[in-house]
């Protein structure tokens, strides 16, 4: 029995020690992994950070022989490049220099309406029905409420010439009107060139438009006049379809009209998510100056103004923190050569729209055009790193090239860029050369 127990007793003593020398082993294995990750993730860290030592300092070297280049060229270059990851300024000459953006001004105003109206803002044509309607006669007016929508199709028309017809109307005895009274009634931009008009370039500036104001049955001419136009293509489709009308029917009026009382029979929209395709990757002037007035029309909903939307654009650089002092602007699609801007604005510009992700980064960078794939620089880059990798807005006038936007980098940084370039007398070499920039940066 004495034996039994101490064989008992040792059999417990050597599980005891064993548990415990088992326990001993297990925390120190635990602390032994946590100590090789912590290592390891330290290793990683140095290594990453030499990584981009190493590019940073290469990407350098090859801007600074771009650098130089420039300083020799027969046009003046303006160079801003932020690094949006790590939030810091990486390259820059001559960015402080007051250039003209041209079409990159785009930018501005796209970034300007989404942060004040939004995404999902709508541009709205209504029209509405005054009068009564007897055994198929309307004894009154057509009313229909410009909202200046670039977007408005020829099959928008269509559809409200059968909304008219649907409302049991065979017969107009009134008016066809054309409420223009959103905006003033300037036709033109400032410091818009008078031999640039009428043209798909230089847009007539009407609230009430159709087909981006190309014309249906080729008549140039009516460009200047596209609210007319639209309304007697109106009259046309309502022959077409059987709604009589006077020959002398339509009418425009400059004051919100008596006729667009009550709730409107027929609604056409487009959101500015809608719309920012088109103006960004076809640099579309209509559209440009169609989010202008939408601006505008927030400041003052009856006969708004250019200046009423610009100076939006203006409290939206204060908002961005931007200096303003070597900024002017006059439209809102850069046709003018009376704007000015600066590449590192530009470049503030684009940083302030990446650090509001979801309200405008995400729209405005799906928007853009992207090298050697689609827009204004579909045949640009088509081979390189820069393919794929950049998506940006152009700008051309007879002796400007700009192209601003962001570039995604081997490093997997995201860069914003400014390239302005004036006083050419080859655009096709500003091309080049921004093009050769934009493949450093994505090297």
């Amino acid at each position: 029995m004495k034996r039994l127990f101490i064989l008992v007793t040792f059999i417990i003593a050597a599980s005891l020690c064993w548990t415990s020398c088992g326990g001993c082993s297990e925390s120190d294995r635990l602390s032994s992994e946590s100590d090789s990750a912590a290592l390891a993730s330290l290793e990683a860290q140095r290594m990453k950070e030499e990584k981009n030592r190493i590019w940073s300092q290469q990407l350098h070297e090859r801007l600074q022989a771009i650098e130089e280049k420039a300083q020799s060229a027969n046009f003046t270059t303006a160079l801003c490049i932020y690094d949006l990851t790590d939030d810091s300024l990486f390259s820059a000459f001559n960015e402080q220099k007051t250039m003209i953006p041209a079409s990159t001004h785009k930018l501005l105003t796209s970034i300007t309406a989404l942060h004040f109206l939004g995404k999902d803002h709508k541009l709205r044509t209504q029209a509405f029905c005054h009068g009564s309607i007897q055994q198929g006669v309307l004894n009154g007016d057509i009313c229909v409420v410009g909202g200046f929508d670039p977007a408005f199709s020829y099959q928008d028309l269509q559809r409200l010439a059968k909304a008219v017809k649907n409302l049991g109307i065979q017969k107009i005895s009134g008016s066809i009107i054309g409420d223009i009274s959103m905006k003033d009634s300037l036709r033109l931009g400032y410091g818009w060139s008078w031999d640039d008009v009428p043209s798909p370039i230089t847009p007539c500036l009407t609230p009430l438009f159709l087909n981006h104001q190309r014309p249906i049955d080729g008549r140039m001419n009516m460009m200047m006049n596209a609210d007319e136009y639209f309304l007697k293509l109106l009259q046309r489709e309502l022959k077409a379809i059987g709604v009589e009308t006077k020959e002398k029917a339509i009418r425009l009026v400059f004051s919100p009209s008596d006729a667009r009382q009550g709730k409107a029979f027929f609604t056409a929209t487009h959101t500015i998510k809608d719309i920012l395709p088109t103006l960004l990757q076809e640099s579309d002037n209509l559209y440009a100056e169609a989010l202008l007035y939408q601006l505008a029309a927030t400041q003052r909903p009856i006969r708004a103004t250019a200046k009423d939307g610009i100076q939006l654009l203006w409290n939206l650089l204060e908002q961005a923190g931007i200096e303003k002092q070597r900024i002017r602007i006059v439209d809102g699609s850069g046709i003018s050569l009376y704007n000015g801007t600066t590449a590192q604005a530009q470049v503030a510009l684009l940083r302030y729209a990446y650090n509001n992700k979801e309200s405008i980064f995400d729209v405005l960078y799906s928007s853009l055009p992207v090298a050697g794939e689609s827009g204004t620089i579909m045949e640009r880059m088509t081979e390189g790193t820069a393919r794929g990798n950049v998506h940006a807005k152009t700008g051309t006038h007879t002796n400007a090239s700009c192209l601003t936007g962001y570039a995604t980098a081997s490093n997997g940084h995201l860069l914003a860029f400014s390239i302005l370039c004036n006083g050419t007398t080859s655009r096709y070499s500003c091309r080049l050369f921004q093009d050769e920039i934009c493949q450093e940066l994505t090297k």
